[in-house]
């Protein structure tokens, strides 16, 4: 069973920020975002295992749960018991148990992602591009 709890990067979203894009490049995952018109931040994760992504509108269970435990709003979670580790550990067959990951959701206002990672995401500012 899912259990979230939320985390903080030092910057509070007074809006559920959307969707820019996604780089990924060998083990390193990069979700841009917007908060507003004026604002672009990227959250990178350094030695990521796995992710999946899920539009809002097929992830009725994910709301059900953090509506459940008053959570909606907050944008980043880790999430313990998680049944994405649970299904990526019988999948890789024991190699998943060498690492060290935790589950981190990140809940934009139309997407979620789930990434399984060795070390905690950086969030940073950036330019937006003219």
């Amino acid at each position: 069973m899912n259990v979230y709890h939320p985390i903080s990067f030092g910057h509070d979203f007074h809006e559920i920020p959307y969707l820019y894009r996604v780089e990924e490049e060998y083990e390193v995952l990069k979700i841009f975002f917007t908060s507003n018109a004026d604002e672009l931040f990227v959250l990178q994760f350094e030695n990521f295992a796995a992710y999946r992504r899920s539009k809002e509108s097929f992830a009725y269970k994910k709301i059900d749960e953090l509506a459940a435990a008053d959570l909606l709003g907050n944008v980043f979670y880790e999430i313990l018991d998680s049944d994405f580790d649970a299904w990526f550990s019988s999948d890789a067959s024991g190699i998943a148990e060498t690492l060290n990951t935790k589950v981190y959701l990140i809940s934009l206002a139309e997407d979620f992602f789930e990434v399984l990672a060795e070390e905690p995401p950086r969030l940073e500012r950036v330019i937006l591009p003219t």
